[in-house]
């Protein structure tokens, strides 16, 4: 069976995590000062319409009225069209943002990549060198181990946190035949819970549930749909517990990430 590799996704530590989450914060805080100042130029056309004069007939009144209607529904439009040359790059870039996540979260911080690359054992901080010193020794140790002992590392390493063991009684685990392993991999990715991961998830979860937002800002901006916009709202509720939402490798389970948003290539 062939596996389909994708294109190059440069990987971000935490930090650059959390900077590019920062990112998406100032694209939806400078999108919600567009709609407050597009709203406020609107409101005041709204208010600078001019009700017909009393001393005519009522089909007088009613044609005038209509005109008046179509003009100010010109002028909106206008307004709305002008915001949009802004509002929609923002709107690009925060489902670009959102997509990037939701790779990067597949790929580069589900439990199996950062367990991968740890080069943290038993609470201990280490170099690369000795890291792969450590998991060197480990495989000798595991390979020899019985299902009984095997299990009591995974056990081990669940208990401590420890990521470099973890990593070990994995490979050993899943280099087994089926009938010879002593428990699931995915049971322990389930108990096993590490920090990095957790902290790196949370911050890929707020920037989809940033892009909910400016998509959900928007529509309600751009749309006046209220079927629409709860639609939208049950999707934001709905991601705002993605924590919960992860798959056997740790991964985020995308939910319909731009559900409600405007498709805007």
């Amino acid at each position: 069976m062939l596996i389909e590799l994708k294109p190059q996704l440069i990987p971000l530590d935490l930090n650059g995590l959390q900077r590019y989450a920062g990112e998406q914060k100032a694209r939806l805080s400078k999108l919600n000062t567009l709609i407050a100042d597009a709203t406020a130029r609107i409101e005041k056309v709204r208010k600078a319409a001019a009700p017909p004069p009393k001393d005519l007939t009522g089909a007088e009144r009613q044609i005038i009225q209509n005109v008046k209607q179509r003009q100010l529904t010109s002028e909106i439009l206008a307004i709305r069209r002008d915001a949009d040359s802004a509002m929609i790059d923002i709107i690009r870039a925060t489902q670009s943002a959102a997509r990037a996540a939701k790779d990067m979260g597949e790929r580069h911080w589900d439990l199996w990549s950062v367990l991968r690359r740890a080069k943290t054992g038993n609470g201990d901080v280490v170099g690369i060198l000795e890291a792969m010193q450590l998991r060197a020794a480990y495989v000798d140790i595991l390979a020899a181990a019985g299902s009984v002992e095997l299990a009591a590392w995974g056990q081990q390493a669940i208990d401590t946190g420890d990521a470099i063991l973890a990593d070990a009684v994995l490979r050993e685990n899943g280099a087994r035949k089926a009938e010879e392993r002593p428990f699931m991999g995915a049971t322990l990715l389930t108990l096993l819970k590490n920090a990095e991961h957790l902290q790196a998830q949370d911050v890929l979860n707020q920037i989809i549930d940033l892009n909910q937002q400016a998509g959900l800002a928007y529509s309600t901006f751009q749309r006046r749909d209220s079927a629409s916009f709860q639609r939208i709202q049950l999707g934001l509720k709905a991601r705002r517990g993605i924590a919960d939402a992860v798959d056997e490798s740790g991964a985020i389970i995308q939910q319909d990430m731009e559900e409600g948003t405007p498709d805007l290539g």
